[in-house]
Parts: C-alpha cells; structure tokens; sequence
C-alpha cells in the first residue's frame, strides 16, 4: 500500500522547514489547518492537466432486454476520455469500432434496431449508443480514464504509485510555498505541471502497451 495523505503533505512540509503535520485538524494554527486543503487543490490541479497512465480504468456495460443505450453520467465515465470498448469472452477480446455521431446514425439507425454482435458505438452529449443490442455470452468493457479523487482522512492513500509519489510531495511543496508567501501562485503551477507531465498519458495510444520502433534491416 502507498503512502497515506498524512505522510505525503508531512513530507512537504519538512521540506519547507515546519513541524510535521499531525492531523487535518481545521482548529490548529496555521499552516496545519490548511494541509487537507493543500493536497485536494494538488490533485485537483493534475485532474486538469490530463489523464494519467495509472487512472485508467474499465467498467462493464451492463446485459438488459432490449438495451443498447446507456448514460454516461449514470455510468459514472467522462465520455470525452473514453479509450475503446471491447467485447470480451475466454480466450477472445474484440474491439468495437467508433464512429462520429451522424456516421453512425446512417449506418445504423435507417432500419430496425437488430441483436447481433455490436460491431460499432458511438457517443452524443451523455448517450453511448451500441450499433445493435448485444446477443451472446461476452462482457462488454468501456476502457476510460478516470480522475483521481480528493482525499478525506488522513489515512487516506491515492491512485498514483507509490514509485511516483515524489511528484505528489513535491507539488503539496509547491502549494504550500505559494502559501506561505514566497513565491507566486502562477511559478507553483507552472513547477507543477512540469514535474506531473510526465506521467500523463497518450489518449491516442494504448497506455498499457509500450511502443517498440521496426526493425531496420
């Protein structure tokens, strides 16, 4: 298991010479009163840089009578960071092709809705529409990254390995030198960003697979 968030926003604050942190308690005196507020505005921050390699995630489109439609907000998915979906079975995986909202409808919607393997998608404001309704025994997965969520408890842990918490600590430094007045919001963000990018992940590759250059011969 990585680190807890109280470890991480300690870490930072020993770099900027104060007492460790002790709780997220909002009685303290200044500077611990602000610590939980600190590591959420961090990770709020590298939510809108991007996407990170470790917040992709799956989740399973659900069999039901008829349906070949489902809501993104219910499905809890950004529709605008979806990877792929795939059909899934043993031994069998098969990627569903996406198609731009109007391509879609004349490929698929100038007749009757039919059950047979969907073979397309496509996605309009918080509809995900599947080509046909799904008809046999495989899985239906929607790749997608996800946000990282905000902290609540000091024992609290995060999505990032624990390889790469250097980055969280040292961003919590970051903020909570802005903080504190010596130096300006704008050269936190900025060092930031630059020490989280890379971690960010390529939305037009699959981030689980590393790319290999041809062979010269």
């Amino acid at each position: 298991m990585g680190s807890t968030a109280l470890q991480i926003v300690t870490e930072a604050y020993r770099h900027q010479n104060l007492d460790e942190v002790t709780s997220f308690s909002t009685s303290q005196e200044y500077p611990y009163n602000i610590a939980k507020d600190i590591i959420n505005q961090v990770i709020r921050e590298m939510n809108r840089l991007g996407s990170y390699w470790f917040t992709e995630t799956k989740t399973a489109l659900a069999y039901s009578g008829g349906v070949y439609q489902y809501s993104f907000n219910t499905l809890a998915i950004d529709p605008k960071r979806v990877i792929r979906i795939r059909r899934e079975a043993t031994n069998y995986i098969g990627e569903l092709k996406q198609y731009n909202w109007h391509h879609f409808q004349q490929l698929y919607r100038s007749a009757a809705i039919t059950t047979a393997q969907p073979e397309g998608f496509s996605k309009f404001g918080d509809s995900l529409e599947l080509g046909t309704i799904p008809d046999q025994d495989y899985s239906l997965y929607v790749y997608h990254f996800k946000d990282m969520p905000l902290i609540t408890a000091t024992s609290d842990t995060f999505l990032i390995p624990e390889r790469d918490e250097d980055v969280l600590i040292d961003a919590c430094y970051q903020l909570l030198g802005y903080k504190m007045g010596r130096w300006g919001l704008e050269a936190a963000l900025q060092a930031i960003a630059l020490k989280v990018s890379p971690l960010l992940a390529d939305m037009k590759q699959d981030a689980g697979i590393p790319l290999q250059m041809p062979a010269a011969f």
